[in-house]
Order: structure tokens, then sequence, then C-alpha cells
């Protein structure tokens, strides 16, 4: 499912000057501006290690993760963090283009099990749309439900840096290489929602060189301070 993120990106991204004015409307009090959103998408997959997961935003882009894992035992995560302006504004971008989710699901038969997606999209100056599908042929609702999945492996590689620098500080090498690869490749959105994480490898002189390396250029890559 998350293919040609950055492809479909391309051709539906925002410039600038629109992100940096949009972004500004949002922010208006409370982050009721007229070009603020609800979102929320609900995912489920078996056999993945987090089969079930649900993500919602508020206007200001301050959004929810809780997630459920498929380990026997395994508590329920639940996880707050901040959209980037940029995120918020290709997410909004996208879904007023989907043409209020329409078409939605793509009824051609023999279609891999890609993950049933639950998307309702609600903004403050607008109609709300909802949409459940395995596939679907609208671009702009595709790209926009790929990001989601971006931001949900994020937050969930967050939840696994955090384990290793505990448990197993010399496991984040190879997962610090992985996570670069799946930014650069449009698997992994927004590596701000785990600005915290990465400023706490960094902070580590204890970590390897190449470690905390990384964690300072997905901060620089995604616009925040580094925390000192």
């Amino acid at each position: 499912m998350r293919v040609s993120v950055a492809i479909l990106l391309s051709v539906l991204s925002v410039s600038t000057a629109e992100v940096s004015g949009l972004s500004q409307t949002v922010d208006g009090p409370e982050g009721q501006g007229a070009k603020g959103f609800e979102l929320m998408m609900e995912f489920e997959r078996p056999g993945l290690p987090v089969p079930h997961w649900k993500i919602q935003f508020v206007p200001d882009g301050t959004g929810t993760y809780i997630g459920w894992p498929a380990k026997a035992g395994a508590a329920e995560v639940k996880r707050e963090f901040h959209l980037s302006d940029t995120t918020r504004v290709q997410l909004r971008s996208l879904l007023d283009a989907s043409n209020g989710m329409k078409p939605c699901e793509t009824h051609i038969r023999g279609l891999a099990d890609m993950g049933k997606k639950s998307l309702r999209y609600a903004p403050v100056a607008g109609t709300d749309a909802t949409c459940s599908f395995n596939y679907t042929e609208n671009k702009p609702l595709h790209t926009a439900a790929d990001m989601l999945l971006g931001i949900a492996f994020m937050i969930e590689e967050g939840q696994k840096l955090e384990q290793l620098h505990r448990f197993d500080r010399l496991g984040l090498d190879a997962e610090m290489q992985s996570l670069e690869k799946a930014v650069a490749g449009g698997q992994a959105v927004d590596p701000g929602i785990i600005a915290d994480t990465l400023r706490s490898l960094v902070k580590d002189e204890s970590l390897m060189n190449r470690v905390r390396s990384r964690a300072v250029k997905l901060l620089q890559d995604a616009g925040v301070s580094q925390g000192f």
C-alpha cells in the first residue's frame, strides 16, 4: 500500500507559498481557522505486529494514535503528537481534491488484502466525508491514506527506538539506518512527530556516532530544533 507516495505527492503537492498561507489560516484561535479539519483513520490488517490502529486529528494538527499490538498480553499503545504544518497542509490539500472521497472502494475481484482503511474527514468550513476501502483508484485519497500509514509507521518506529535505547543500544544502528531509508522512500512520514525520541538519541553521548548523526539529520530534515 505504501508505494509511490513521493511520486504522487510531487503531482499533488502545494507550493511553499501555499503551505505558508494555509498554515497561517489553520493556526487561528484554538486552531479553528477556516482551513482547519478533523480527521480520523482506522486501519485493520491481520498478520502485522500492530494489526489494528486508529489515528485522530483535531483542527490545530494535534493527533492521537491508539494501537492494539498482536502480541499476546501486550498493552494498548496510546501516543499524542503534533503534525508539521507542511504535512497538515498536504493532507488537507489531498483530501479536498478527493471529491468527497468519491469514488471510494475499487470493486475489482482478486485484489490482495491491503488492509481495511476507514476514514472520516471533517473540514471546519466544508462538508464531512467518510470512506472505507481495501484499495481505491481515487489518487488523492490513496495518497492521503498512504501518508497516514506513514505517520502511523513513524509513531510505531519511535516506540521501537525508545525500547532499543533502553534495552538494546547496539540495535539502534541498524534501526536508524532502516528508518532513514524509510523516510527517504516515503514509507515513514514527518520525522518531527518523534522529535523528542530523536533528541534523546542525540544527547546520549554513549551511543555510536552514526546513530546520533542520523538522528541529527532527521531532525534537521524535519525542520525542528535539536533541543540544545
